[in-house]
This record gives C-alpha cells, sequence and structure tokens, in this order.
C-alpha cells in the first residue's frame, strides 16, 4: 500500500537493508509474532519530535512491548 511506499522511499538513500510487510492486528501482537517468526534479537523504533518520544515513555504501545518482548529494543528520535 502506500504507507509501505513511503517507507520504502524514505529508507532508500539510507542503503538499509530492509523487509516491508504489511499485517493486521495489535500492534504488540503482531510485533512479536512477526519478531518470533523471524528470530529477529533487536527490534528499532522511530520517534518523531518531543511528543512521541514523550509518549514512548509515558505509556504508549512502545512501552507495552518493552515490558513483553524477549528482544532488544532501541528507540531512534528524530
Amino acid at each position: 500500500g502506500p504507507r509501505l511506499a513511503e517507507a520504502s522511499s524514505y529508507c532508500k538513500p539510507y542503503n538499509l537493508d530492509i523487509t516491508l510487510e504489511a499485517r493486521e492486528g495489535k500492534a504488540l501482537d503482531v510485533i512479536q509474532t512477526f519478531c518470533e517468526e523471524r528470530q529477529f534479537s533487536l527490534i528499532g523504533l522511530g520517534a518523531h519530535g518531543h511528543f512521541k518520544l514523550r509518549d514512548l515513555v509515558l505509556g504508549s504501545s512502545a512501552e507495552k512491548m518493552l515490558r513483553n518482548l524477549s528482544q532488544g529494543f532501541m528507540v531512534c528520535a528524530r
């Protein structure tokens, strides 16, 4: 879809080796299942601006991920 195309365009100048895949469901469940299927050891999440970073720290879906996922977790603020 258009959001995957946008993400692909954003990553292209950085020469990142990425795979984009759209899935439906609750974010935590989908990410956890995806990471287990692919046997990832590190999860990266991007945050834009102070509000996104604040939301990350104060109780968003990302906080639930931090508490429930067994993989390492990295947050990159823009």
